[in-house]
């Protein structure tokens, strides 16, 4: 395998040590890997996932994603200061905690999580983990694997979820509790999943900002493609709509968007008059399998994971991303799947883009896929949507959710739109701003985080 290489080269300046540059090369499709002393091929396939949004929760979230509106609202979670933003999309709390009563140990994680030190100390609900325990539940239900199936890989079954802080109200305003540094930290929620569920497989948790959910996976489906496990779960979740820390926070660096519309008006992606991005919280797993096993127990498959690139593009300011980047991992997954950016041999292409809504990030975003594909592919074979603004940006969980999406509009055949794109920044036909009914082969999911984490996942339809 040729990885792109690092050359030093010496310069003229006083320094003795050599100049690192880079030089790119193109990457080997990653389908043949090594187990037990000989090359052995796996494939891996989504055969559940488990949305929890404020665009809903479950089934209800396809639908309302078609229904391409924006279920952003005035924040419900606390009343804004005066300068701050004012709208938020947040989840459901009595449904979302409804849906993880189901899981087979709730009474233990609820009794954990309420434990506190003081008795006269009030609770509260620890939204990443109540929202990351539904969604797990919902994908494992989608997924049709039953106590029987669960309890026979239960020793393998691991859970890798992306998170950074865990939920920033506890952190803040929360009152000590005996599972604190247990479940609330980026490890927490994959910790969870294995209490509740009784799983003994590999957890970990991934911090990688607005990438994690796509790291997530990638590691995740690794661990199938390596043989470690047939079954991973895999996904992010979030919970960062905090007065005083999160809200503030995203405040000051510029990119809530604050404008005098209604809020479900408000958050718009791709658009030339979008300046920025409502905050969202919500989870989202996905149920990865190895394909023979999932075959064997006649799994429904939404979609299979054919490749994936995960690059770090440093940049100078956090909140600055590289179109470099974004090119760069575009094209690194379809040269690993044997596929040429200019050349998807008569195969459509959809993107669903990060689309955070800022300016920046927009035109980067959109500039990196005009200069990766060529002018006469857009709107004809490779077409891309934003569809954050239907739920907020959720951060740690976004990439995850978007998967989600991607599987999804491949096994249904329809492209998502996005929601209040009126008057796109790269005209062309490409952005689409209401849902394509298409059956096609190509999802790809692309998600950055401030730094410079860039990652992309490929999903193909089944068949």
């Amino acid at each position: 395998m040729r990885w792109p290489c690092i050359s030093p080269e010496h310069t003229k300046s006083r320094s003795h040590l050599p100049v690192f540059r880079w030089r790119a090369a193109r990457p080997e499709p990653l389908d043949i890997h090594y187990k037990r002393g000989a090359l052995h091929m796996r494939r891996v396939v989504v055969t559940g996932v488990g949305p929890v949004t404020a665009a809903g929760i479950g089934s209800a979230f396809w639908e309302n994603i078609l229904g391409n509106r924006s279920h952003v609202t005035r924040n419900k979670l606390f009343t804004p200061s005066p300068g701050q933003a004012t709208a938020a999309a947040s989840f459901n709390l009595e449904e979302v905690v409804s849906t993880a009563s189901r899981v087979p140990h709730w009474k233990t994680v609820e009794h954990r999580l309420k434990r506190l030190e003081n008795r006269d100390l009030h609770f509260l609900p620890n939204r990443t983990i109540y929202s990351v325990l539904a969604a797990t539940q919902l994908a494992l239900e989608d997924s049709g694997l039953d106590e029987q199936l669960l309890e026979a890989n239960r020793e393998n079954i691991g859970s890798i979820v992306g998170n950074t802080c865990g939920d920033s109200a506890n952190i803040f305003d929360g009152k000590p509790s005996t599972m604190y540094t247990a479940l609330n930290p980026a490890h927490g929620p994959a910790g969870a999943i294995s209490m509740a569920f009784g799983f003994n497989g590999a957890a970990q948790g991934a911090a990688a900002a607005c990438a994690s959910g796509n790291i997530a996976i990638i590691n995740a489906v690794e661990k199938i493609l390596l043989g470690r496990t047939p079954l991973m779960l895999a996904g992010g979740t979030s919970a960062v709509i905090h007065q005083d820390v999160g809200w503030e926070s995203y405040n000051r660096l510029g990119v809530l968007v604050q404008k005098d519309v209604p809020p479900e008006l408000l958050y718009s992606s791709c658009d030339q008059d979008s300046d920025g991005f409502v905050l969202g919280e919500g989870a989202g797993m996905l149920v990865l399998e190895e394909l023979e096993h999932a075959l064997a127990r006649k799994a429904r498959i939404y979609a299979e994971v054919l490749s994936y690139s995960q690059r770090m593009f440093p940049t100078r300011m956090m909140v600055d991303v590289d179109e470099h980047g974004y090119s760069y991992v575009i094209q690194e997954v379809l040269h690993r799947a044997g596929l040429e950016p200019r050349d998807l041999g008569n195969q459509l292409l959809y993107l669903n883009l990060h689309g955070t809504g800022t300016k920046q990030g927009d035109n980067a975003e959109l500039t990196a896929i005009r200069n990766t594909f060529d002018a006469s592919q857009l709107g004809t074979s490779v077409f891309a949507s934003s569809t954050k603004p239907a739920y907020g940006h959720t951060q740690e969980s976004s990439a995850a959710i978007e998967s989600i999406i991607c599987a999804l509009s491949l096994h249904h055949g329809v492209m998502p739109g996005s929601p209040n794109l009126k008057n796109p920044i790269h005209p062309g036909g490409f952005l689409l701003q209401k849902p394509k009914q298409l059956d096609y082969p190509l999802a790809l999911n692309l998600a950055a985080g401030f730094a410079g984490y860039h990652t992309a996942v490929l999903f193909k339809k089944y068949t």
